[in-house]
């Protein structure tokens, strides 16, 4: 092979090679096909053709071209977005321009709606999210600023003073008393083990005798369990007039029988207290 031919060669190659990067680090893009969609936005914030779209932060297209346009009487800027075939724009899809990184390029975030909700036709016009300006974002970020310097005032840092003083005063008490105690809570944290150790080895010392009374203390309350029954069934005898004592309890003319002859009796024993000689007769001759 001459050396014309190794040159042609190795220039061709060159150029291939040059036209690849171009190409892929410009973002051209030579037959890719996707579907256009017009997205109107207040301000681009810095966004520039070729710049990317994301949706879910995955990128699936490019921005083609970027121009003014009037949309509800007022001057807005158009930025025509090309999406892939395979992802579809839904009505409830939101557009709004955001930042890679901190100090990334700008790109246009597809913020994904319902997907139940209808597709967009390619080449519909599209209302994106607000761009907030950075300055604007400063001037806010001011204003609140000078809002907490007049929640300020002097006697509101003043009392904040104060506060803070009397904690760092409370706090070096706090640790005084610490240090200063500090054999005395050693002390009772070694007492409190060592009655633990004890506590433990006389429950396991009388862990038998513990049983047995546990024992007793379940059979007292079984036959505490047995007399309440048993008072239940006299006391379910008693409401059914079973017994003498049911009887007087549920039988009314029964009870005023013996409520009668209780007051006789009483009446007879009081006669004879009073005049016993008519009851009784003595003789001893």
């Amino acid at each position: 092979m001459s050396n014309e031919v190794k040159v042609g060669v190795l220039v061709f190659a060159a150029l291939v090679l040059l036209t690849i990067l171009v190409f892929g680090v410009g973002e051209i893009r030579i037959f890719e096909r996707g579907m256009e969609y017009r997205v109107v936005f207040n301000s681009v914030a810095g966004l520039n053709e070729g710049s990317s779209v994301r949706l879910g932060g995955v990128k699936v297209g490019h921005v083609r071209n970027i121009d003014f346009t009037e949309y509800k009487d007022k001057r807005m800027v158009e930025v025509v977005v090309v999406i892939k075939e395979s992802v579809p724009i839904r009505e409830g899809d939101k557009f709004k321009i955001t930042m890679l990184g901190l100090l990334g390029e700008n790109y246009v975030e597809i913020m994904p709606g319902m997907v139940t909700e209808n597709e967009v036709k390619p080449g519909s016009l599209i209302e994106g999210e607000t761009v907030v300006a950075m300055d604007q974002m400063f001037e806010d970020v001011q204003a609140g600023l000078g809002r907490v310097n007049e929640m300020l005032d002097d006697e509101t840092v003043e009392n904040i003073k104060k506060t803070v003083a009397h904690t760092e005063a409370v706090s070096g008490d706090l640790e005084y008393v610490i240090d200063t105690s500090k054999g005395d809570i050693i002390a009772t944290m070694r007492n409190l083990n060592s009655t633990s150790v004890r506590l433990e080895r006389l429950v396991a010392r009388n862990e038998a005798s513990i049983n047995a009374t546990m024992d007793n203390v379940t059979v007292i309350s079984e036959n505490a369990v047995g007399v309440s029954e048993d008072l239940e069934t006299i006391t379910g005898r008693l409401e059914r007039g079973e017994g003498t004592a049911g009887k007087l309890l549920t039988d009314e003319a029964l009870y005023n029988e013996v409520l009668d002859t209780t007051t006789e009796a009483k009446g007879l024993i009081q006669d004879i207290k009073e005049r016993p000689t008519r009851y009784i007769k003595l003789s001893i001759f």
